[in-house]
């Protein structure tokens, strides 16, 4: 059954988890080029590497969670999307294969259901979320650091 507070909740949840990164970012910034300008190159690398622990970890622990959104949402409604999509080879269903499920959110497949077209859109933008996060990295680490 479509809950509508999932569906009007989970935009905001992506656009605070943007917000909360981007306030993380600043304030590592601010902190490195204000507290730390003059000090020695091992403490500026303790404070790119405060700034990657602390936002890689909650990030893999939003990528279960939200994970498990879609996934749960798919065991309910649609059994066997979700054997497919969490069968692993020699253990059966309800591992998590990534790789299957991602290749499923790139496809138009929604079952004409609009809470997975939706729960998709959602999960696509929280990817587009962590990438952006994974691949700052290459950027403000060295940033950080000089």
């Amino acid at each position: 059954m479509l809950i509508r507070s999932d569906i009007d909740q989970a935009k905001p949840r992506i656009k605070v988890y943007w917000y909360v990164w981007l306030s993380i970012v600043g304030l590592t910034l601010a902190l490195r080029f204000t507290f730390f300008l003059g000090a020695t190159s091992e403490a500026r690398f303790q404070v790119g590497l405060a700034y990657m622990l602390g936002t890689w970890l909650p990030i893999m622990m939003l990528n279960l969670v939200e994970g498990r959104r879609l996934l749960q949402y798919l065991k309910i409604h649609h059994y066997q999307k979700w054997e497919e999509l969490t069968y692993i080879p020699g253990f059966g269903p309800g591992g998590r294969n990534s790789f299957r499920v991602y290749r499923w959110l790139r496809s138009p497949e929604d079952f004409g259901d609009p809470v997975v077209a939706i729960k998709k859109s959602e999960h696509r933008q929280f990817i587009r979320f962590v990438m952006t996060v994974f691949f700052s990295y290459l950027i403000l680490l060295p940033l950080l650091s000089v």
